[in-house]
């Protein structure tokens, strides 16, 4: 099992937090319909419903228990609204792990970066 960071990772501006269950009406909002999400990532499924977002978070929830993966939303620190997530894989390779983004539309054309 993965040790969630206490506290959060937050550096004023987003957090980096583990996916809920209060998560999925964002979750929906951001990738159902997205035609850059259907065209680069062909393992998300349109249309992209409830069912699909609530198996998100449980799937992402199993990841951290089993400790192969910590998903993260990454969310405005002072309101929590879901702004994208990333992800970092865990390995048992020297090699550094590699990492996955995903952020929706709206976010697009924002100077937001991630420090790695």
């Amino acid at each position: 099992m993965l040790a969630v960071p206490d506290p959060l990772l937050d550096d004023g501006v987003v957090t980096l937090r583990p996916w809920s269950r209060g998560d999925v009406p964002a979750l929906i909002e951001c990738v159902d319909g997205d035609e850059e999400i259907a065209r680069w990532l062909d393992a998300v499924p349109q249309p992209y419903r409830e069912a699909e977002a609530q198996a998100w978070v449980d799937q992402a929830t199993s990841w951290w228990h089993d400790g192969s993966s910590a998903p993260f939303a990454v969310t405005e620190s002072e309101t929590d609204r879901v702004l994208g997530s990333r992800r970092r894989l865990r390995r048992r390779s020297r090699k550094p792990p590699p990492s996955t983004s995903a952020l929706p539309p709206s976010f697009r054309c924002c100077r937001l970066r991630f420090r790695t």
